[in-house]
């Protein structure tokens, strides 16, 4: 079937639908079940009480999976394939009304395997979106083509202000680029978990949008193009390194400056057999640590980090 619904609830299996919309998100809806050769899930939610989606089932495949105005959350450890996007913060196409927004997604654990990621991506209009995946747990894999150069993007269109969240044990794999600040805000906060990409991308698009940064535990591994920019370095596109550790498993340089803010410890470098060049100035309170294996980090500007 191919149909627009309140919500998602109970047990069971679906098989074979044609796209499901869940319109009555006006509280929180478990559903326990399955979804098979699903097509898009869109959360349209209400709009004058965005409520809560859980999917706590196994198995779960979509052609799209959009979050609009709702939050959808996922416990458990399901496996769950969406050929094309995952979209957070949604209006584009989506059906949702008009209006400012708040969407969320909460992974807490799982497989997941997508084609694309976007968290925030309003078509037209003025209105707010408010955007956020929460990942504290699992494995999220994006496969799929780059779009400003990344196949996961933070803050697409303007007035939308983003948020991806890694935490806990979660892993995050986009396979081209990561990145924030197309048109809008966006910004990736790494507290814990690993991050696995050849590059970051912190502000995709001439100056338009705000990228920021922020590692500050967890372990990021860093791929041979590093980071880059598309903005204004130091302006809105913002590095903060404040604990956890920057491994780079390939030999790479940038010259993107950073922030030292020492917000849980020093950040620590680990070349892991390849060499780091930092050309971009470090300034902050914090300091840095290299780790003793093989590899040299060569920091080449004027820098006044005081840690």
């Amino acid at each position: 079937f191919g149909d627009a619904i309140g919500n998602l609830s109970g047990g069971g299996s679906i098989i074979g639908n044609g796209g499901i919309t869940l319109d009555d998100l006006n509280s929180t809806f478990t559903y326990s079940g399955t979804i098979a050769a699903g097509g898009p899930l869109t959360l349209r939610g209400a709009v004058s009480a965005a409520g809560t989606q859980v999917l706590s089932g196994t198995t779960y495949s979509f052609t799209s999976l959009v979050v609009g105005r709702a939050t959808l959350t996922f416990n458990g450890a399901p496996t769950v394939a969406v050929t094309g996007t995952f979209a957070v913060g949604d209006t584009n196409g989506a059906g949702v009304a008009s209006g400012a927004i708040t969407a969320v997604a909460n992974i807490n654990g799982g497989t997941f395997t997508v084609g694309h990621v976007e968290v925030g991506n309003r078509q037209s209009g003025s209105a707010t979106v408010n955007a956020t995946i929460n990942q504290t747990a699992g494995t999220v894999t994006v496969s799929g083509g780059a779009v400003d150069g990344a196949n996961l993007r933070i803050g697409h269109w303007p007035s939308t202000t983003t948020f991806y969240n890694l935490s806990g044990t979660g892993i995050l794999n986009p396979a081209v680029a990561i990145g924030a600040g197309v048109d809008g805000v966006g910004t990736f906060t790494q507290t814990g978990g690993t991050l696995n990409t050849p590059l970051v991308i912190v502000n995709l698009r001439n100056n338009n949008g705000s990228g920021t940064f922020t590692f500050n535990g967890g372990t990021a591994n860093i791929g041979a193009n590093g980071f880059t920019t598309a903005g204004t370095p130091g302006t809105n596109s913002i590095i903060n390194l404040g604990g956890g550790i920057i491994r780079s498993t390939a030999t790479f340089a940038t010259a993107h400056p950073a922030v030292l803010t020492n917000a849980v410890g020093p950040a620590i470098f680990d070349t892991n057999g390849n060499n780091i060049t930092w050309s971009g100035a470090l300034s902050g309170a914090g300091g840095l640590n290299k780790n003793t294996g093989v590899g040299n980090l060569l920091l080449t500007a004027t820098n006044t980090y005081s840690g």
